[in-house]
Protein backbone atom coordinates (compact mmCIF):
# COMPACT_ATOMS: atom_id res chain seq x y z
CA UNK A 1 0.00 0.00 0.00
CA UNK A 2 1.47 3.19 -0.81
CA UNK A 3 2.72 5.58 2.09
CA UNK A 4 0.15 8.54 1.13
CA UNK A 5 -2.59 6.03 1.28
CA UNK A 6 -1.78 4.85 5.32
CA UNK A 7 -4.79 6.74 7.53
CA UNK A 8 -2.54 8.56 10.76
CA UNK A 9 -3.11 8.81 14.18
CA UNK A 10 -1.31 8.86 17.91
CA UNK A 11 -2.25 7.35 21.61
CA UNK A 12 -0.22 7.15 24.94
CA UNK A 13 -0.72 3.40 25.75
CA UNK A 14 -1.24 0.68 22.29
CA UNK A 15 -2.35 -2.71 23.46
CA UNK A 16 -1.52 -5.77 20.99
CA UNK A 17 -3.95 -8.77 21.95
CA UNK A 18 -7.24 -8.90 24.00
CA UNK A 19 -7.17 -11.80 25.66
CA UNK A 20 -7.37 -11.62 29.68
CA UNK A 21 -4.35 -9.87 30.07
CA UNK A 22 -4.70 -7.22 27.55
CA UNK A 23 -8.42 -6.81 28.44
CA UNK A 24 -7.58 -6.12 32.15
CA UNK A 25 -4.74 -3.54 31.49
CA UNK A 26 -7.26 -1.64 29.26
CA UNK A 27 -9.70 -1.64 31.73
CA UNK A 28 -6.53 -0.52 34.28
CA UNK A 29 -5.92 2.39 31.90
CA UNK A 30 -9.55 3.30 31.35
CA UNK A 31 -10.09 3.15 35.39
CA UNK A 32 -6.87 6.23 34.99
CA UNK A 33 -8.39 7.95 32.34
CA UNK A 34 -5.14 7.28 30.25
CA UNK A 35 -5.90 7.23 26.52
CA UNK A 36 -5.06 3.66 24.82
CA UNK A 37 -6.36 1.47 21.80
CA UNK A 38 -6.42 -2.27 22.26
CA UNK A 39 -6.62 -4.04 18.83
CA UNK A 40 -6.52 -7.53 17.98
CA UNK A 41 -6.34 -9.45 15.20
CA UNK A 42 -9.06 -12.03 16.08
CA UNK A 43 -12.66 -11.18 14.35
CA UNK A 44 -14.37 -12.69 17.72
CA UNK A 45 -13.56 -12.87 21.38
CA UNK A 46 -12.73 -16.71 22.15
CA UNK A 47 -15.87 -18.80 23.18
CA UNK A 48 -13.80 -21.65 24.74
CA UNK A 49 -12.78 -22.17 28.33
CA UNK A 50 -9.64 -22.09 28.20
CA UNK A 51 -7.89 -20.91 30.75
CA UNK A 52 -10.19 -21.16 34.31
CA UNK A 53 -8.10 -20.91 37.50
CA UNK A 54 -8.35 -17.74 39.26
CA UNK A 55 -5.66 -17.21 42.49
CA UNK A 56 -6.44 -15.93 45.77
CA UNK A 57 -3.93 -13.20 44.54
CA UNK A 58 -5.66 -12.59 41.01
CA UNK A 59 -9.19 -12.78 43.15
CA UNK A 60 -7.50 -9.64 45.67
CA UNK A 61 -6.35 -7.47 42.38
CA UNK A 62 -9.77 -7.93 40.88
CA UNK A 63 -11.84 -6.96 44.07
CA UNK A 64 -9.72 -3.98 44.50
CA UNK A 65 -11.27 -2.99 41.36
CA UNK A 66 -15.16 -4.10 42.10
CA UNK A 67 -14.77 -6.89 39.94
CA UNK A 68 -14.96 -9.91 42.22
CA UNK A 69 -18.77 -10.28 42.79
CA UNK A 70 -18.92 -10.42 39.09
CA UNK A 71 -16.64 -13.41 38.65
CA UNK A 72 -18.07 -15.42 41.86
CA UNK A 73 -21.70 -14.74 40.80
CA UNK A 74 -20.86 -17.89 37.96
CA UNK A 75 -18.03 -19.69 39.57
CA UNK A 76 -17.01 -22.85 41.32
CA UNK A 77 -15.26 -22.83 44.41
CA UNK A 78 -12.65 -25.13 44.47
CA UNK A 79 -12.70 -27.33 48.18
CA UNK A 80 -9.26 -28.67 47.63
CA UNK A 81 -7.96 -31.95 45.38
CA UNK A 82 -7.78 -35.08 45.85
CA UNK A 83 -5.02 -37.72 44.48
CA UNK A 84 -5.92 -41.33 42.83
CA UNK A 85 -3.12 -43.49 41.77
CA UNK A 86 -4.71 -45.84 39.11
CA UNK A 87 -7.78 -45.44 39.79
CA UNK A 88 -7.27 -45.86 43.75
CA UNK A 89 -7.84 -42.81 46.75
CA UNK A 90 -4.84 -41.45 48.32
CA UNK A 91 -5.03 -38.22 49.86
CA UNK A 92 -7.49 -34.89 50.24
CA UNK A 93 -5.68 -31.80 50.95
CA UNK A 94 -6.50 -27.65 50.55
CA UNK A 95 -2.86 -25.72 50.49
CA UNK A 96 -5.44 -22.12 50.30
CA UNK A 97 -7.76 -22.53 53.10
CA UNK A 98 -5.68 -20.74 55.81
CA UNK A 99 -4.27 -18.60 53.49
CA UNK A 100 -3.68 -14.46 54.74
CA UNK A 101 -6.39 -13.39 52.09
CA UNK A 102 -10.29 -12.49 51.73
CA UNK A 103 -10.43 -15.37 48.54
CA UNK A 104 -8.99 -18.96 50.64
CA UNK A 105 -9.30 -20.45 47.41
CA UNK A 106 -9.02 -21.45 43.70
CA UNK A 107 -12.13 -19.73 42.26
CA UNK A 108 -13.05 -21.79 38.26
CA UNK A 109 -14.62 -19.84 35.86
CA UNK A 110 -14.17 -20.49 31.89
CA UNK A 111 -11.52 -17.83 30.28
CA UNK A 112 -14.52 -16.60 27.94
CA UNK A 113 -16.82 -15.20 30.84
CA UNK A 114 -13.63 -13.35 32.88
CA UNK A 115 -13.21 -11.98 29.18
CA UNK A 116 -16.56 -11.12 29.13
CA UNK A 117 -16.78 -9.56 32.62
CA UNK A 118 -13.39 -7.39 31.69
CA UNK A 119 -15.33 -6.05 28.18
CA UNK A 120 -18.11 -5.47 30.14
CA UNK A 121 -16.20 -2.85 32.44
CA UNK A 122 -14.83 -1.60 29.79
CA UNK A 123 -18.03 -0.79 27.93
CA UNK A 124 -18.99 1.13 30.99
CA UNK A 125 -15.94 3.81 30.44
CA UNK A 126 -17.06 3.60 26.64
CA UNK A 127 -14.15 2.38 25.40
CA UNK A 128 -13.85 -0.79 22.74
CA UNK A 129 -12.06 -3.35 21.35
CA UNK A 130 -10.94 -3.01 17.76
CA UNK A 131 -10.96 -6.81 16.42
CA UNK A 132 -9.74 -7.90 13.27
CA UNK A 133 -6.75 -5.29 13.51
CA UNK A 134 -3.16 -7.18 13.72
CA UNK A 135 -0.02 -5.40 14.13
CA UNK A 136 2.03 -5.78 11.02
CA UNK A 137 5.36 -3.57 12.39
CA UNK A 138 6.61 -1.30 14.52
CA UNK A 139 9.58 1.56 15.22
CA UNK A 140 9.86 3.33 18.41
CA UNK A 141 12.25 6.37 18.90
CA UNK A 142 12.83 8.92 21.87
CA UNK A 143 9.35 10.00 21.86
CA UNK A 144 7.82 6.31 21.59
CA UNK A 145 7.27 4.81 18.40
CA UNK A 146 5.16 4.42 15.16
CA UNK A 147 3.16 0.99 14.49
CA UNK A 148 1.85 -0.30 11.52
CA UNK A 149 -1.86 -1.79 11.82
CA UNK A 150 -3.97 -3.61 9.27
CA UNK A 151 -7.55 -3.82 9.68
CA UNK A 152 -8.96 -6.98 7.36
CA UNK A 153 -12.71 -7.77 6.67
CA UNK A 154 -14.05 -10.49 8.09
CA UNK A 155 -14.44 -13.61 5.21
CA UNK A 156 -12.23 -11.57 2.53
CA UNK A 157 -8.63 -11.90 1.98
CA UNK A 158 -6.88 -9.50 0.72
CA UNK A 159 -4.19 -6.79 2.08
CA UNK A 160 -6.68 -4.85 4.68
CA UNK A 161 -6.36 -1.22 5.34
CA UNK A 162 -2.77 -0.39 7.15
CA UNK A 163 -2.97 2.17 9.58
CA UNK A 164 -0.15 4.19 11.06
CA UNK A 165 -0.57 4.73 15.11
CA UNK A 166 1.89 7.15 16.77
CA UNK A 167 2.44 5.91 20.65
CA UNK A 168 4.12 6.72 23.91
CA UNK A 169 4.19 3.26 25.21
CA UNK A 170 3.35 -0.65 23.35
CA UNK A 171 2.15 -3.27 25.31
CA UNK A 172 2.76 -6.86 23.76
CA UNK A 173 -0.21 -9.30 25.39
CA UNK A 174 -0.61 -10.94 22.15
CA UNK A 175 0.61 -14.54 23.03
CA UNK A 176 3.43 -17.16 23.18
CA UNK A 177 4.08 -16.05 19.13
CA UNK A 178 3.92 -12.48 19.98
CA UNK A 179 4.73 -10.03 17.09
CA UNK A 180 5.27 -7.33 20.02
CA UNK A 181 8.22 -9.73 20.95
CA UNK A 182 9.48 -10.59 17.54
CA UNK A 183 8.87 -7.40 16.09
CA UNK A 184 11.98 -5.93 18.19
CA UNK A 185 14.46 -4.56 15.51
CA UNK A 186 17.00 -5.79 18.04
CA UNK A 187 16.30 -8.94 18.88
CA UNK A 188 13.89 -10.70 21.53
CA UNK A 189 14.91 -13.68 23.15
CA UNK A 190 12.06 -16.13 24.24
CA UNK A 191 14.70 -19.12 25.72
CA UNK A 192 13.74 -22.29 27.10
CA UNK A 193 12.52 -25.62 26.10
CA UNK A 194 9.57 -27.41 24.29
CA UNK A 195 7.77 -30.67 25.18
CA UNK A 196 7.65 -33.06 22.71
CA UNK A 197 4.47 -34.53 24.21
CA UNK A 198 0.85 -34.02 23.23
CA UNK A 199 -1.36 -33.25 25.47
CA UNK A 200 -5.31 -32.47 25.50
CA UNK A 201 -7.87 -30.13 26.83
CA UNK A 202 -11.74 -31.44 27.06
CA UNK A 203 -15.00 -29.19 28.48
CA UNK A 204 -16.87 -32.55 29.25
CA UNK A 205 -19.64 -34.08 31.31
CA UNK A 206 -20.19 -37.85 32.52
CA UNK A 207 -22.91 -39.41 32.60
CA UNK A 208 -23.00 -40.08 37.03
CA UNK A 209 -21.28 -38.71 40.22
CA UNK A 210 -17.07 -38.38 39.87
CA UNK A 211 -17.50 -41.42 42.25
CA UNK A 212 -18.88 -43.15 45.05
CA UNK A 213 -15.99 -42.57 47.13
CA UNK A 214 -16.16 -39.00 46.30
CA UNK A 215 -19.55 -37.50 44.87
CA UNK A 216 -18.36 -33.75 45.99
CA UNK A 217 -18.20 -31.52 42.64
CA UNK A 218 -15.85 -28.61 43.91
CA UNK A 219 -12.78 -30.98 43.60
CA UNK A 220 -9.46 -30.76 42.06
CA UNK A 221 -9.26 -35.12 40.51
CA UNK A 222 -5.75 -35.70 39.58
CA UNK A 223 -5.22 -39.47 38.32
CA UNK A 224 -2.17 -40.32 37.82
CA UNK A 225 -0.83 -43.97 36.15
CA UNK A 226 2.28 -45.26 34.48
CA UNK A 227 1.22 -44.34 31.48
CA UNK A 228 0.55 -40.55 32.54
CA UNK A 229 -2.56 -38.53 34.15
CA UNK A 230 -5.68 -36.64 33.89
CA UNK A 231 -6.67 -34.00 35.77
CA UNK A 232 -9.88 -33.25 36.32
CA UNK A 233 -11.62 -29.81 37.52
CA UNK A 234 -15.10 -28.81 38.05
CA UNK A 235 -17.02 -26.31 35.21
CA UNK A 236 -19.90 -24.28 36.76
CA UNK A 237 -22.68 -25.79 34.50
CA UNK A 238 -24.05 -28.18 33.79
CA UNK A 239 -24.21 -31.04 36.63
CA UNK A 240 -20.84 -33.34 36.78
CA UNK A 241 -19.24 -30.86 33.89
CA UNK A 242 -15.57 -30.65 34.01
CA UNK A 243 -12.36 -29.49 32.69
CA UNK A 244 -10.57 -32.29 31.55
CA UNK A 245 -7.01 -32.54 30.85
CA UNK A 246 -4.14 -35.02 30.26
CA UNK A 247 -1.14 -36.23 28.12
CA UNK A 248 -1.54 -39.06 25.00
CA UNK A 249 1.36 -39.82 24.39
CA UNK A 250 4.74 -40.44 26.76
CA UNK A 251 6.28 -37.31 28.65
CA UNK A 252 9.43 -36.05 26.44
CA UNK A 253 11.11 -32.79 26.49
CA UNK A 254 11.52 -31.52 22.74
CA UNK A 255 15.24 -31.08 20.69
CA UNK A 256 13.32 -28.20 18.94
CA UNK A 257 14.14 -24.74 19.12
CA UNK A 258 10.68 -24.35 17.74
CA UNK A 259 8.03 -22.28 19.51
CA UNK A 260 5.23 -24.29 19.48
CA UNK A 261 3.24 -23.76 22.77
CA UNK A 262 -0.89 -23.42 22.13
CA UNK A 263 -3.70 -25.25 20.98
CA UNK A 264 -3.92 -27.08 17.67
CA UNK A 265 -4.68 -25.12 15.03
CA UNK A 266 -5.59 -27.78 12.39
CA UNK A 267 -4.76 -31.08 12.08
CA UNK A 268 -5.90 -32.93 14.81
CA UNK A 269 -6.94 -36.23 14.76
CA UNK A 270 -8.20 -36.66 19.12
CA UNK A 271 -11.52 -37.87 19.42
CA UNK A 272 -13.85 -38.96 22.18
CA UNK A 273 -13.45 -42.40 21.74
CA UNK A 274 -9.26 -41.52 22.60
CA UNK A 275 -10.26 -39.70 25.73
CA UNK A 276 -12.75 -42.23 26.96
CA UNK A 277 -9.61 -44.82 26.37
CA UNK A 278 -7.24 -42.85 28.36
CA UNK A 279 -10.22 -42.52 31.47
CA UNK A 280 -10.56 -45.68 31.40
CA UNK A 281 -7.40 -46.92 31.89
CA UNK A 282 -6.14 -44.06 33.51
CA UNK A 283 -8.88 -44.12 36.62
CA UNK A 284 -9.42 -47.97 36.82
CA UNK A 285 -11.29 -49.47 38.49
CA UNK A 286 -13.37 -46.15 38.70
CA UNK A 287 -15.73 -45.67 35.85
CA UNK A 288 -16.08 -42.12 34.36
CA UNK A 289 -18.11 -42.81 31.28
CA UNK A 290 -18.11 -39.40 28.89
CA UNK A 291 -21.61 -38.05 27.97
CA UNK A 292 -21.47 -37.40 24.43
CA UNK A 293 -24.20 -35.31 24.20
CA UNK A 294 -22.92 -32.52 26.75
CA UNK A 295 -19.13 -32.23 25.03
CA UNK A 296 -18.19 -27.97 24.84
CA UNK A 297 -14.65 -28.61 23.28
CA UNK A 298 -11.90 -30.85 22.71
CA UNK A 299 -8.31 -29.88 21.45
CA UNK A 300 -4.72 -30.77 21.57
CA UNK A 301 -2.03 -28.84 22.55
CA UNK A 302 1.44 -28.46 23.07
CA UNK A 303 3.58 -27.19 26.12
CA UNK A 304 6.61 -24.43 26.04
CA UNK A 305 8.77 -23.64 28.90
CA UNK A 306 9.78 -20.36 28.21
CA UNK A 307 11.01 -16.83 29.39
CA UNK A 308 11.75 -13.92 27.37
CA UNK A 309 14.72 -11.91 28.46
CA UNK A 310 13.40 -9.01 29.78
CA UNK A 311 9.45 -7.33 30.04
CA UNK A 312 11.19 -4.00 28.50
CA UNK A 313 12.83 -2.60 25.30
CA UNK A 314 13.70 0.61 25.57
CA UNK A 315 11.63 2.11 28.11
CA UNK A 316 8.73 2.33 25.67
CA UNK A 317 7.88 -1.47 24.60
CA UNK A 318 6.58 -4.11 26.95
CA UNK A 319 5.73 -8.09 27.26
CA UNK A 320 2.87 -8.98 29.55
CA UNK A 321 1.34 -12.28 29.58
CA UNK A 322 2.46 -15.46 27.19
CA UNK A 323 4.25 -13.33 25.48
CA UNK A 324 7.06 -12.78 28.14
CA UNK A 325 6.28 -16.12 29.36
CA UNK A 326 4.57 -19.58 28.90
CA UNK A 327 4.49 -22.78 30.74
CA UNK A 328 2.03 -25.75 31.66
CA UNK A 329 -1.25 -25.01 32.81
CA UNK A 330 -0.71 -27.76 35.47
CA UNK A 331 -1.11 -25.48 38.45
CA UNK A 332 -3.58 -23.26 36.56
CA UNK A 333 -0.74 -19.71 37.31
CA UNK A 334 -0.67 -18.87 33.25
CA UNK A 335 -3.36 -16.43 32.98
CA UNK A 336 -3.61 -15.30 36.93
CA UNK A 337 0.21 -13.93 35.68
CA UNK A 338 -0.25 -12.12 32.76
CA UNK A 339 -3.47 -10.22 34.76
CA UNK A 340 -0.94 -9.60 37.77
CA UNK A 341 1.49 -8.64 35.26
CA UNK A 342 -0.69 -6.10 33.75
CA UNK A 343 -1.80 -4.94 37.07
CA UNK A 344 1.55 -4.37 38.05
CA UNK A 345 2.63 -2.31 34.40
CA UNK A 346 -0.92 -0.53 34.59
CA UNK A 347 -0.08 1.97 37.36
CA UNK A 348 3.47 2.80 36.25
CA UNK A 349 2.25 3.61 32.61
CA UNK A 350 -0.29 5.53 34.32
CA UNK A 351 1.89 7.53 36.93
CA UNK A 352 4.52 7.79 34.25
CA UNK A 353 2.32 9.40 31.68
CA UNK A 354 0.43 11.87 34.79
CA UNK A 355 4.14 12.97 36.22
CA UNK A 356 6.73 12.16 33.84
CA UNK A 357 9.67 12.76 35.73
CA UNK A 358 9.19 9.43 37.23
CA UNK A 359 8.64 7.79 33.72
CA UNK A 360 12.26 5.99 33.48
CA UNK A 361 13.27 4.49 36.72
CA UNK A 362 9.43 3.42 37.38
CA UNK A 363 8.77 1.46 34.18
CA UNK A 364 12.41 0.31 34.25
CA UNK A 365 11.30 -1.62 37.75
CA UNK A 366 8.17 -3.66 35.61
CA UNK A 367 11.05 -6.54 34.21
CA UNK A 368 13.35 -6.71 37.31
CA UNK A 369 10.28 -7.13 39.52
CA UNK A 370 7.79 -9.80 37.52
CA UNK A 371 10.88 -11.68 35.82
CA UNK A 372 11.70 -13.39 39.01
CA UNK A 373 7.63 -13.83 39.79
CA UNK A 374 7.40 -15.61 35.68
CA UNK A 375 10.63 -17.86 36.58
CA UNK A 376 9.54 -19.00 39.80
CA UNK A 377 6.16 -20.43 37.99
CA UNK A 378 7.87 -21.32 35.04
CA UNK A 379 9.72 -23.94 37.21
CA UNK A 380 7.05 -24.94 39.56
CA UNK A 381 4.83 -25.82 36.57
CA UNK A 382 7.43 -27.65 34.85
CA UNK A 383 8.32 -29.54 37.88
CA UNK A 384 4.60 -30.42 38.89
CA UNK A 385 4.16 -31.29 34.85
CA UNK A 386 7.17 -33.67 35.24
CA UNK A 387 5.88 -35.40 38.73
CA UNK A 388 1.96 -35.95 37.40
CA UNK A 389 2.77 -37.03 33.71
CA UNK A 390 5.94 -38.84 33.58
CA UNK A 391 6.38 -42.69 33.41
CA UNK A 392 9.83 -42.66 34.94
CA UNK A 393 9.76 -44.32 38.53
CA UNK A 394 11.28 -41.99 40.61
CA UNK A 395 7.99 -39.96 39.15
CA UNK A 396 5.56 -42.61 39.78
CA UNK A 397 7.02 -42.88 43.13
CA UNK A 398 6.53 -39.43 44.24
CA UNK A 399 2.83 -39.62 43.28
CA UNK A 400 2.31 -42.58 45.12
CA UNK A 401 4.14 -42.14 47.84
CA UNK A 402 5.62 -38.90 48.79
CA UNK A 403 2.98 -36.40 47.48
CA UNK A 404 0.29 -38.22 50.32
CA UNK A 405 2.87 -37.46 53.39
CA UNK A 406 4.00 -33.93 52.27
CA UNK A 407 -0.24 -33.03 51.57
CA UNK A 408 -0.86 -33.96 54.81
CA UNK A 409 1.80 -31.77 56.32
CA UNK A 410 0.53 -28.66 57.82
CA UNK A 411 4.24 -26.56 56.59
CA UNK A 412 4.30 -28.33 53.23
CA UNK A 413 0.39 -26.97 52.64
CA UNK A 414 1.19 -23.74 54.31
CA UNK A 415 4.26 -23.00 51.89
CA UNK A 416 2.49 -24.50 48.59
CA UNK A 417 -0.36 -22.63 49.23
CA UNK A 418 1.75 -19.05 49.21
CA UNK A 419 3.11 -20.70 45.97
CA UNK A 420 0.64 -21.74 44.43
CA UNK A 421 -2.00 -18.71 45.29
CA UNK A 422 0.95 -16.14 44.44
CA UNK A 423 -0.05 -14.68 47.72
CA UNK A 424 3.83 -14.83 48.53
CA UNK A 425 5.14 -12.90 45.86
CA UNK A 426 7.65 -10.35 47.09
CA UNK A 427 9.41 -7.32 45.23
CA UNK A 428 13.08 -6.91 45.72
CA UNK A 429 14.63 -3.89 47.31
CA UNK A 430 15.07 -0.89 44.43
CA UNK A 431 13.43 2.61 44.68
CA UNK A 432 10.23 1.59 44.37
CA UNK A 433 10.00 -1.07 47.10
CA UNK A 434 12.08 -0.16 48.93
CA UNK A 435 12.58 0.13 52.92
CA UNK A 436 14.55 2.99 54.47
CA UNK A 437 13.70 2.87 58.07
CA UNK A 438 14.45 1.10 61.50
CA UNK A 439 11.61 -1.22 61.38
CA UNK A 440 13.04 -4.25 60.11
CA UNK A 441 10.03 -6.49 61.18
CA UNK A 442 8.27 -5.02 57.96
CA UNK A 443 8.83 -6.55 54.83
CA UNK A 444 8.94 -4.03 51.84
CA UNK A 445 7.81 -5.50 48.50
CA UNK A 446 5.26 -7.61 50.08
CA UNK A 447 1.54 -7.22 49.24
CA UNK A 448 -0.51 -5.44 52.16
CA UNK A 449 -3.45 -6.49 52.80
CA UNK A 450 -4.52 -6.09 56.80
CA UNK A 451 -8.36 -5.37 57.86
CA UNK A 452 -9.05 -2.14 59.24
CA UNK A 453 -12.20 -1.09 61.40
CA UNK A 454 -13.11 2.20 61.41
CA UNK A 455 -13.61 4.59 64.02
CA UNK A 456 -17.49 3.88 63.17
CA UNK A 457 -16.41 0.45 63.73
CA UNK A 458 -17.30 -0.46 60.06
CA UNK A 459 -14.96 -3.58 58.81
CA UNK A 460 -12.88 -2.36 55.68
CA UNK A 461 -9.71 -3.27 53.95
CA UNK A 462 -6.03 -1.63 52.88
CA UNK A 463 -7.91 -2.17 48.86
CA UNK A 464 -11.38 -0.64 49.51
CA UNK A 465 -9.47 1.97 50.47
CA UNK A 466 -6.64 2.30 47.76
CA UNK A 467 -9.93 1.37 45.78
CA UNK A 468 -11.70 4.62 46.64
CA UNK A 469 -9.05 6.58 46.17
CA UNK A 470 -8.34 5.88 42.76
CA UNK A 471 -11.48 5.90 42.22
CA UNK A 472 -12.34 9.50 43.22
CA UNK A 473 -9.22 10.82 41.36
CA UNK A 474 -9.53 8.66 38.51
CA UNK A 475 -5.31 8.21 38.60
CA UNK A 476 -3.27 5.60 40.40
CA UNK A 477 -2.89 6.90 43.87
CA UNK A 478 -0.64 5.55 47.26
CA UNK A 479 -1.38 5.21 50.41
CA UNK A 480 0.53 6.84 52.98
CA UNK A 481 -0.33 5.18 56.29
CA UNK A 482 0.91 7.08 59.66
CA UNK A 483 1.17 4.31 62.27
CA UNK A 484 1.00 5.63 65.78
CA UNK A 485 1.71 3.69 68.91
CA UNK A 486 -0.06 6.11 71.04
CA UNK A 487 -2.54 9.54 70.94
CA UNK A 488 -0.65 12.45 70.84
CA UNK A 489 -1.06 15.35 72.89
CA UNK A 490 -1.13 18.41 69.92
CA UNK A 491 -2.64 18.04 66.44
CA UNK A 492 -0.65 16.40 64.32
CA UNK A 493 0.36 17.93 61.13
CA UNK A 494 -0.40 15.22 57.95
CA UNK A 495 2.40 14.90 55.17
CA UNK A 496 0.99 15.90 51.89
CA UNK A 497 2.20 14.33 49.03
CA UNK A 498 1.00 14.33 45.26
CA UNK A 499 -0.80 11.30 44.00
CA UNK A 500 -1.26 10.48 47.91
CA UNK A 501 -3.87 9.90 50.40
CA UNK A 502 -2.83 9.94 53.71
CA UNK A 503 -4.47 7.72 56.53
CA UNK A 504 -3.88 7.47 60.16
CA UNK A 505 -3.92 4.18 62.10
CA UNK A 506 -3.95 3.93 65.40
CA UNK A 507 -4.44 1.23 68.57
CA UNK A 508 -8.38 0.66 68.97
CA UNK A 509 -8.16 1.81 72.70
CA UNK A 510 -6.53 5.09 72.09
CA UNK A 511 -8.10 7.74 73.31
CA UNK A 512 -11.01 8.67 70.99
CA UNK A 513 -10.46 12.15 70.98
CA UNK A 514 -7.22 12.11 69.14
CA UNK A 515 -6.67 15.87 67.46
CA UNK A 516 -6.18 15.26 63.81
CA UNK A 517 -6.99 16.74 60.54
CA UNK A 518 -10.31 16.24 60.17
CA UNK A 519 -9.93 15.87 56.45
CA UNK A 520 -7.64 12.56 56.57
CA UNK A 521 -9.30 9.33 57.23
CA UNK A 522 -8.80 7.92 60.39
CA UNK A 523 -8.78 3.97 61.63
CA UNK A 524 -8.38 1.71 64.53
CA UNK A 525 -6.27 -1.36 63.87
CA UNK A 526 -8.54 -3.82 66.52
CA UNK A 527 -6.49 -6.73 65.65
CA UNK A 528 -3.11 -5.45 66.28
CA UNK A 529 -1.82 -6.92 63.01
CA UNK A 530 -0.91 -3.31 61.47
CA UNK A 531 0.93 -1.52 64.20
CA UNK A 532 2.47 -4.87 64.77
CA UNK A 533 3.69 -6.05 61.38
CA UNK A 534 5.90 -2.69 61.35
CA UNK A 535 7.03 -3.19 65.12
CA UNK A 536 4.71 0.77 66.17
CA UNK A 537 2.71 -1.60 68.91
CA UNK A 538 5.67 -2.17 71.49
CA UNK A 539 6.96 1.40 71.04
CA UNK A 540 7.23 3.71 74.62
CA UNK A 541 4.76 6.42 74.81
CA UNK A 542 5.77 9.94 73.26
CA UNK A 543 7.92 7.62 70.46
CA UNK A 544 7.49 8.98 67.13
CA UNK A 545 5.43 6.56 64.63
CA UNK A 546 6.21 5.13 61.30
CA UNK A 547 4.91 5.84 57.79
CA UNK A 548 4.24 3.29 55.52
CA UNK A 549 4.12 4.24 52.16
CA UNK A 550 1.42 2.13 49.84
CA UNK A 551 2.18 1.32 46.04
CA UNK A 552 -1.24 1.77 44.29
CA UNK A 553 -0.90 -2.02 43.70
CA UNK A 554 -1.41 -2.39 47.58
CA UNK A 555 2.00 -3.15 47.78
CA UNK A 556 4.74 -1.76 50.40
CA UNK A 557 6.45 0.66 48.75
CA UNK A 558 8.41 2.66 51.54
CA UNK A 559 8.71 2.16 55.49
CA UNK A 560 10.37 5.39 57.14
CA UNK A 561 10.37 6.59 60.65
CA UNK A 562 8.11 9.60 60.86
CA UNK A 563 9.72 12.66 60.21
CA UNK A 564 11.26 15.44 58.21
CA UNK A 565 13.75 12.83 56.51
CA UNK A 566 11.31 10.15 55.82
CA UNK A 567 8.53 12.46 53.79
CA UNK A 568 12.14 13.53 51.74
CA UNK A 569 12.11 9.98 50.60
CA UNK A 570 8.70 9.51 50.34
CA UNK A 571 8.70 12.00 48.21
CA UNK A 572 10.89 10.95 45.90
CA UNK A 573 9.44 7.26 45.19
CA UNK A 574 6.22 8.93 44.33
CA UNK A 575 7.75 11.91 42.13
CA UNK A 576 8.69 15.03 44.13
CA UNK A 577 11.39 17.10 42.76
CA UNK A 578 13.90 17.93 45.68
Amino acid sequence: MPEEAKTQSQVDVLIVGAGPTGLFLATELALFNIPFRIIDRNFHPTTQSRAIGITPRTMEVLDSRGLSEAVLKDAVISEGAKLYDHGHYLATFNVMDHLPSPFPFLTLLEQHKTERIFTERLTEYHKSIERGVELVRYDVDAEGGVAVVKKNVEGEVGEGVEEEIRFKYLVGADGAHSKVRKGWKDGWKYGGQSIKTTFFLADITFDSALSTTNPTHNHFHMFSHSTGMIGLLPLSHPPNAFRVIGNIDAYEVSSSTAITHGVKKSGSTLTLETIQKIMDERATPLKLVINEDEVEWITEFQINERLADGFERGGRVFLCGDAGHCHSPVGGQGMNLGITDAHNLAWKLAHSLLAPSTASALLKSYSPERIPVARSVVQNSSQGTTIVSSGAWWARLARSWFLPILTGLDAVKDRAGLVASQCGVQYGEGRWAIGVGKTEEAKWGEKLFPTFKSTTRTPTTLHSILRSAITSSCAPTYALLLLIPHPPTTTITIPTLPHTTSIIIRPYNASSALPVDPAVTEYLDYTGEVLKSFGVDGREKGADGVMVLVRPDGVVGGVVEFGEEGLKRMGEVVGVQS
